[in-house]
């Protein structure tokens, strides 16, 4: 009876987790999309590197960057780290396949027995490539 429990627990908690975690992949997009454009441009700089007294150029202004280029500023974003333009659309899409990836896990985990869900999981890919 107790492994019972302990196996009732798990899934759970995973049940749980994923759905947390699948909310937290539409939430966090969706909120940067309604700050400001310029809501990190004041302020002093958060960066680790900077913090420490190193130069690092390469990610100085990767999030202010972002911020303009997800507002379609690419002007602005230009102009905080060029490298936005390569880092953004990667990282975009890495987002969508670890979304559509735990979105399929979630569906034919939990609701196997609804048809209408078990069809829009069969044509998300089972393998996104890289």
């Amino acid at each position: 009876m107790v492994a019972h429990m302990t196996q009732l627990s798990k899934k759970s908690f995973r049940f749980i987790f994923l759905s947390i975690k699948l909310g937290m992949y539409i939430f966090i997009p969706s909120f940067l999309l309604v700050l400001p454009a310029t809501f990190f441009d004041e302020g002093q700089s958060i960066s680790v590197f900077e913090n420490l007294g190193i130069e690092n150029y390469i990610s100085e202004g990767l999030t202010r960057g972002a911020m303009h280029f997800i507002h379609f500023e690419f002007e602005e974003a230009w102009q905080y780290n060029k490298m936005i333009f390569i880092v953004l659309p990667v990282l975009s899409y890495l987002w969508a396949a670890g979304f559509l990836r735990d979105l399929k896990r979630y569906i034919t985990q939990y609701f196997a027995d609804n048809a209408f869900l078990m069809k829009i999981a069969s044509k998300i890919p089972s393998r996104i490539a890289l």
